[in-house]
């Protein structure tokens, strides 16, 4: 009987300690829910992804985004890089080098563009991250949940910068599928050398 116990206690033990992606992407927001009344800040990437998962807007083709870049020994932080080269563009069905990029979804990829969370109830009014650059030989868009929230960038410092996007209206947080998105622009009619970029500790915040 005495083995019995400890075969189930030690079977309970590691499903609770699974680390599946499925397990952990499955509606954080309504854990969430279950075990807070109020909520400040949705971490979204802190040394990892917390939340959600990601899509390319475009195909794969000659970009890089690393979600375990080892910025310090022990600090990690998404990398995303673009050589410049083709990428296909799906909405207009040709191979291009205007523009690539990348969304932080609430679904686990692609397949999921269409899952939602309301995050209206929570009053969040800014989006919060932090970039460095390697080299920019672009303009670098980072969008918020919704289109009209855009900051633009053309000059990276290699150091750390803060970056806030003011959210106006809680709102447009109702049902979103895309937390952020960042996005090379290459406005030169010529193929651009792309460029590398940091992004850390991105959040949603109530302030």
């Amino acid at each position: 009987m005495n083995k019995i116990i400890l075969c189930c206690i030690i079977v309970l033990f590691f499903n609770s300690c699974s680390d599946k992606p499925q397990d952990r992407l499955l509606s954080p927001i309504e854990k969430i829910n279950r075990t807070a009344t109020e909520l400040d800040k949705l971490i979204i990437y802190d040394n990892e992804l917390k939340v959600g998962g990601m899509m390319f807007y475009a195909s794969p083709d000659n970009q890089i985004v690393d979600f375990n870049y080892n910025d310090t020994d022990d600090n990690k932080c998404i990398r995303y890089y673009w050589s410049g080269g083709e990428v296909y563009d799906y909405n207009e069905r040709k191979w291009q080098t205007s523009w690539c990029g990348f969304g932080l979804i609430v679904g686990k990829d692609w397949t999921e563009i269409d899952k939602t969370h309301n995050l209206a109830p929570y009053g969040f009014n800014k989006l919060k991250f932090k970039l460095r650059g390697g080299y920019l030989n672009v303009k670098i868009k980072i969008i918020g949940p919704k289109d009209n929230y855009v900051e633009e960038i053309t000059n990276l410092s290699p150091s750390w910068q803060e970056y806030e996007i003011l959210i106006t209206d809680s709102n447009d947080l109702n049902n979103i599928n895309i937390y952020i998105g960042i996005v090379f622009v290459n406005e030169s009619q010529q193929r651009s050398s792309g460029g590398e970029v940091f992004i850390d500790d991105i959040a949603l915040v109530r302030e």
